[in-house]
């Protein structure tokens, strides 16, 4: 269901039909005023499940809000108008079918960015970003509070990121048993994922394990803070911590003597060699020492810094089909890449090219070269390297300039693609 401005300010609604205009039928309406003195907010109810919060100034909290108590099992979307000033607290709470929340774009003190279907308030007094409730949706990154009760209500997520950006979260924040009378005992949040690193930065959870369901949560957390977790309380009550990401399994030094270059392997089977200067190289690939993982390694990322790639470094590593060689890259040693499945090599060299190594690989056939645009020439004329097949198709960066008028530069054009010559 799409929310609209479709109709005139009398009759706001959710547009039930965005093509036609058409609104629906008022199913119910009532006041939901903070008070006699401000008497101007209202609540309207389309089709019996669209709610529209319009008019100007304060909603009412609770017992103020009509809709909650007689229609609550049949809202699943909810709008407010440009003129509300302030939601009343528990204005969303309870409404088991909830799925939409929106916001005009001309409020000022509310919104719901990037159809995340919360209900956030703007820089408050404290200059951060609250987010009040949430429907169907996520959390965006730069909410800093979660306020009482802004997740407890909802009963239809299933999993929920909290981005790192969150510095403080209310009481009884996560979903809840609300008591045996009512009909949404069971909760269906069953994982929470979190991205906090530090006990500096990880919120309290403000929970009593024997009221809330923590027990029934598995909580995902970055690579490598999981022990942090289960000494938080309130966090460690959850039912499981699971380290989520492709965390590290296995690394250490490679760098030649006094260089350092590190290696690292993770649960993805991605090898990583970083850090700066020159790796090691083996008299045999059983001497390096990601041996064990050889059959595993899917991708292997040189980053730059590296200078220099060992002998027996990747050779044999069959499961890898493409390789990216860093332009930092200055030496690439004997049998580096011996014996693999490569299809694809990217390189980045455009002026000093190194010498093609003895047996890099143990075939050139049916592996492309991927070079520099411009640099084709170059490798075509250098042993080795030519017995690739050579694709130009990719630009490394470059500046140029251009003066008014200047013959020598040829006609230049620049279009929304780029520069053309």
């Amino acid at each position: 269901m799409l929310f609209g401005l479709l109709c005139s300010s009398a009759s706001l609604c959710m547009a039930a039909d965005p093509t036609t205009g058409y609104c629906g039928d008022v199913f119910s309406q009532g006041d939901c005023a903070s008070g006699s003195d401000q008497p101007n907010a209202t609540w309207t109810l389309y089709n019996g499940d669209s709610l529209v919060i319009d008019g100007t100034g304060s909603m009412g909290s609770y017992v103020d809000l009509k809709y909650r108590h007689y229609y609550n099992s049949y809202i699943k979307a909810v709008h407010f108008s440009a003129g509300i000033e302030h939601v009343g607290r528990f204005a969303l709470s309870y409404l088991p079918k909830l799925e939409r929340i929106s916001v005009d774009p001309d409020n000022p003190n509310y919104e719901s960015p990037d159809n995340c279907n919360c209900l956030i308030e703007k820089e408050n007094e404290n200059d951060k970003n609250v987010l009040l409730y949430i429907g169907n949706g996520f959390i965006p990154e730069g909410v800093e509070v979660l306020r009482d009760y802004a997740i407890h209500d909802n009963y239809r997520l299933t999993s929920i990121t909290i981005p790192r950006s969150v510095k403080q979260m209310g009481e009884t924040t996560m979903p809840c048993t609300i008591g045996r009378s009512s009909p949404f005992e069971l909760q269906s949040l069953t994982e929470i994922h979190v991205q906090w690193t530090t006990k500096e930065e990880l919120p309290e959870w403000k929970m009593t394990p024997k009221i809330y369901h923590a027990n029934q949560i598995t909580l995902y957390v970055p690579c490598g803070t999981a022990e942090m977790y289960k000494k938080a309380a309130g966090w460690k009550e959850c039912k499981a911590i699971v380290e989520e990401g492709c965390c590290e399994i296995a690394g250490g030094e490679c760098g030649h003597e006094t260089d350092k270059v590190h290696w690292s392997f993770d649960v993805c089977g991605t090898l990583t060699i970083s850090g700066e200067g020159r790796m090691k190289s083996y008299a045999s690939t059983q001497d390096r020492p990601w041996k064990n993982y050889t059959n595993d390694i899917k991708a292997i990322v040189i980053e730059d810094g590296i200078t220099k790639i060992g002998r027996n470094a990747f050779s044999g590593c069959i499961q890898v089909d493409s390789v990216d060689i860093p332009k930092s890259v200055t030496t690439i040693s004997a049998n580096a890449f011996w014996i693999g499945n490569w299809t694809d090599f990217f390189v980045h060299w455009d002026e000093e090219i190194p010498d093609w190594p003895e047996n890099m690989t143990s075939k050139t056939d049916g592996i492309t070269l991927h070079v520099p645009c411009g640099t084709e020439v170059k490798y075509a004329a250098m042993e080795g390297w030519q017995d690739y097949t050579i694709a130009a198709d990719y630009d490394e960066t470059f500046s140029v300039t251009a003066k008014p008028n200047d013959d020598t530069m040829g006609e230049v054009e620049i279009t929304d693609e780029g520069m053309n010559e």
